[in-house]
Parts: C-alpha cells; structure tokens; sequence
C-alpha cells in the first residue's frame, strides 16, 4: 500500500521551478499591460486638454 509522506521526486521540483517562472512571466505581462494603460490614459488625457 502506497500512502503516507513519498518524499520530494525530481518531478515535483521541476514542477516547482516550471510554475515560479509561469508566474513570474504571468506577473510580467500583467505589470506591462497595466504600464501601457497608464500611458494610454495620459495621452487620452493630454489630447483632451489641447482640443479645450
């Protein structure tokens, strides 16, 4: 019967390492669409003020 703690298997820290880096590339890409916006936004703004 196979039950209890198995132990850390080199899967699990290939696991391990593959979702760290998703996330990290996910955090990215979110931060950088978020700068973008921003920038979006100030420009949008900056045109605003120039048609007034």
């Amino acid at each position: 019967m196979n039950s209890g703690y198995q132990g850390i298997t080199p899967t699990d820290v290939f696991l391990g390492i593959g979702a760290i880096l998703v996330g990290v590339l996910v955090s990215r890409v979110w931060f950088e669409l978020m700068i973008v916006l921003f920038k979006i936004n100030d420009n949008l703004q900056a045109l605003r003020d120039s048609k007034e």
